[in-house]
């Protein structure tokens, strides 16, 4: 029986890859292979739990397309894990891309394209607004010194963000900071970061001023991270948007120090040491986050017959959602499992690990850089 189970499971999985593609990319749509689509992949689903997340990303991907057009709720609820993702049940503790973007070696060509890119996308009165601004914000200054290395040049990325976002109008905004490090409350982290990059552009320019508040805030930050590791590792405080806010907190701060070298010869506290400090401390933190996931993801089915008491999936506190996908109560561990596994998979936690040591390598090259900021009147 698990040989033919087996085999199946194979031949159909691949019809139901091919006949979505012929329906999405070779626009093959009709209501009829939709419906076809759909029971093949719901008994897919129930065929084999190693094969069902094939079922759910190009469930979800089809009923992306399709949702507008009828009421197929029943159907979509068979999709569970893969909705779920997208209405935030999955957490996202990876280290921000902004981050990565802006506090590397290609840092300054980064903030050129975002420059160039801004400004192809704006009227020619709007253009001169936002250098305007550019320039009050610079303190009369079209040229910000340093302004396109690593933390300056990240400061000067999220300031371009706000400005285009307040001159062009765009009503859906997020805070970049928040965006970057979350909206958990439960550190400063953000807050801290937030203080400085706002100071940023107009003192960038000052090296003495630059330097100390460089020092300033490159100890406040140590500690808050350094207390906040505690929270979440020893006191089992922990939470995805605390882990994502350390990992992003901690990648900064390695670059706050990179900075002063810049500025200072031999600024207090070393860079390669900082360095091996938070790569001791990542996997520490990704074990102990695992294992609090591990304890609170829960699964319910929903009652057989009742169309009042849907299901519930948990997977810390305060990030839930309802469902009703019909299985037996035995198979909620298996979901969970597999839940785990999904959500750990879609983690970049080796490019988190990588980032810290990558920058200890290229440390040399780093304190090296330069590239100045000017803006292009």
């Amino acid at each position: 029986m698990a040989e033919v189970t087996e085999l199946y499971d194979q031949y159909l999985k691949y019809e139901l890859i091919d006949h979505f593609v012929r329906m999405t990319n070779k626009r093959c749509m009709g209501s009829v292979a939709m419906k076809q689509w759909l029971c093949g992949a719901a008994f897919h689903l129930r065929l084999s739990y190693k094969t069902a997340f094939t079922s759910l990303v190009i469930g979800d991907a089809l009923l992306t397309l399709i949702i507008a057009a009828q009421d197929i709720e029943d159907s979509k609820d068979l999709f569970l894990l893969s909705e779920s993702s997208h209405a935030g049940i999955i957490p996202d503790i990876s280290l921000d891309r902004t981050l990565n973007k802006f506090l590397s070696l290609n840092s300054s060509a980064a903030l050129e394209h975002q420059y160039a890119a801004i400004q192809q996308n704006m009227s020619a009165e709007q253009l001169t607004s936002f250098n305007q601004d550019l320039r009050s914000a610079f303190g009369g200054s079209t040229k910000v010194s340093l302004g396109g290395l690593g933390i300056v040049a990240l400061a000067l990325s999220l300031l371009f963000e706000v400005l285009a976002h307040q001159i062009q109008g765009q009503r859906s905004y997020m805070d970049p900071i928040q965006r970057i490090f979350g909206a958990d409350h439960s550190s400063e982290i953000g807050p801290i970061i937030s203080e400085y990059i706002k100071q940023v552009p107009s003192i960038a320019n000052d090296k003495k001023r630059m330097a100390e508040l460089l020092e300033y805030y490159d100890r406040k930050l140590k500690h808050e991270l350094e207390d906040f590791y505690e929270r979440l590792v020893i006191e089992r405080s922990m939470n995805s948007a605390g882990v994502k806010q350390w990992l992003n907190g901690a990648a900064f701060h390695m670059h706050m120090r990179i900075h002063r070298f810049r500025l200072t010869a031999s600024p207090e506290g070393a860079v390669d040491v900082l360095s091996q400090y938070y790569q001791l401390r990542v996997p520490g933190l990704i074990k102990t986050y695992t294992e609090f996931l591990q304890r609170n993801i829960q699964e319910t089915p929903p009652l057989a017959k009742s169309n009042s008491m849907p299901g519930l999936l948990v997977i810390e506190p305060y990030r839930n959602v309802t469902h009703r996908v019909q299985h037996r109560p035995c198979e909620s561990k298996v979901i969970g499992d597999a839940l785990l596994t999904r959500i750990i998979a879609a983690q970049d936690i080796e490019q988190g690990k990588y980032f810290f040591l990558q920058t200890e390598s290229e440390f040399d090259d780093l304190i090296k850089q330069r590239g100045d900021f000017e803006l292009k009147i």
